[in-house]
C-alpha cells in the first residue's frame, strides 16, 4: 500500500526542489531535524557564536563525497534487485547484530559526529541530499547577496550549519534552504527568490 505514494512524493519533492532548492533537507526531512536540534543544542550548551567548520582543504573535498556515496548506492540497489535475493546484512552476519541494532549505532554515530560538526551528514554523507543537490543546482528561487547592502561582516557564514562561504559564491546546491544566513544578517542583503 505505500508503495503506491512513493512516486507521487517523490515527484513533489522533485518539483519542490528544482522550484525552491533543497527545501526538502531544511524543512522535511526527519534526520535533518534530527541533526539540527544536535547542533543547536551544542550552541546551547557551549554558547558558541560562531559554528565549528570543517578545515576549508578538507571540507571542500568530502562535501563531494555524498555524491560517490549516492553513486555507489544506486550501483548497490540496482545489483542487490537484479542479480542477488539476499536478506542477509553483511555487516550483520560479520558482528552478530540484527540490522536494527546495527541502525541505531549507526544514526547514534552520526549523532555525535553531527554534535562536533554541524549537519556533518548532511553535508557529506547524505545520497538524497546529494540527489536534490544535483536538481537544485539552478533553481527557480535563488538565495543571493546584495553586494551593495553587504558589509562584509561575515555573520551570515558564522550562522551557516553547511558551512557555505556566502560573501564569496551561494552554492546554489549545497545549500539547504534553513535561512540561517538571512536571520542572522543584520543590514538585509540575504535574499530569497526569483
Amino acid at each position: 500500500m505505500g508503495s503506491i505514494y512513493f512516486v507521487p512524493v517523490v515527484i513533489v519533492i522533485s518539483l519542490l526542489t528544482i522550484i525552491f532548492g533543497r527545501v526538502f533537507c531544511g524543512w522535511m526531512c526527519p534526520l535533518g531535524f534530527i541533526f539540527d536540534l544536535t547542533y543547536r543544542l551544542r550552541v546551547k550548551l557551549s554558547g558558541l557564536k560562531k559554528l565549528p567548520e570543517v578545515p576549508k582543504n578538507i571540507h571542500n573535498k568530502l562535501k563531494y563525497l555524498k555524491y560517490v556515496i549516492l553513486v555507489l548506492f544506486i550501483i548497490l540497489t540496482y545489483h542487490l534487485t537484479t542479480y542477488v535475493y539476499c536478506s542477509v546484512c553483511p555487516i550483520g552476519a560479520l558482528t552478530n547484530l540484527s540490522g536494527t541494532v546495527i541502525s541505531f549505532v549507526v544514526l547514534i554515530g552520526f549523532i555525535i559526529l553531527g554534535f562536533i560538526y554541524p549537519m556533518a551528514f548532511c553535508r557529506y554523507l547524505c545520497p538524497i541530499g546529494a540527489l536534490l543537490g544535483i536538481f537544485s543546482l539552478k533553481p527557480v528561487f535563488k538565495l543571493k547577496l546584495n553586494k551593495d547592502k553587504c558589509v562584509n561582516c561575515k555573520l551570515c557564514e558564522k550562522k551557516c550549519p553547511v558551512q557555505i562561504e556566502l560573501t564569496e559564491k551561494i552554492e546554489q546546491h549545497e545549500c539547504i534552504r534553513c535561512f540561517e544566513c538571512k536571520s542572522a544578517c543584520r543590514k538585509d542583503a540575504v535574499k530569497f527568490g526569483s
